[in-house]
């Protein structure tokens, strides 16, 4: 006889961890549909976006700042970059305080398919993320507190 592991009556969607990655799934699945319209991986979106982002923010814009804020290893990062320079997305030069750090930055081109792409994956975002009323603040307050007790 088989040993019963799952509770008797528990549905598969009240454990977090299944329904988080049922979520993230078909998020990422539309995601990643929209920004092949684009010619973009959602890693080559998340850096040109977080380029722009810390830029903005008036921070030198090195890979490994890059890294730290997508959460992405420095080689996925340095591999991204050398191919979003290649598509003639991203600038990397030195910087004019110390020589050994690459600074980046977005070209016309990458900012005209950042502007054009954002758009469309902040309209997924709102299809799967979105709660009525006041509810959306306290959900985007758990997400934050999640994430500041187990990922940083």
């Amino acid at each position: 006889m088989k040993e019963n592991i799952f509770p008797e009556k528990e549905d598969a969607l009240d454990s977090p961890g299944f329904l988080f990655w049922k979520i993230s799934n078909e998020w990422q699945k539309r995601v990643n549909k929209c920004l092949s319209n684009f010619n973009l991986t959602h890693t080559q979106f998340v850096l040109i976006a977080g380029i722009r982002y810390l830029s903005e923010r008036g921070k030198e814009v090195s890979q490994k700042n890059l890294a730290d804020h997508a959460s992405t290893d420095q080689m996925t990062t340095s591999t991204v970059v050398r191919t979003l320079i290649q598509k003639k997305y991203v600038d990397r030069k030195s910087s004019e305080t110390d020589t050994r750090m690459k600074l980046l930055s977005l070209t016309n081109l990458g900012m005209k398919i950042l502007k054009k792409s954002i758009k469309e994956v902040q309209e997924i975002d709102e299809i799967i993320f979105s709660i009525p009323g006041k509810e959306q603040a306290k959900w985007m307050q758990l997400l934050k507190r999640i994430y500041q007790n187990n990922c940083v």
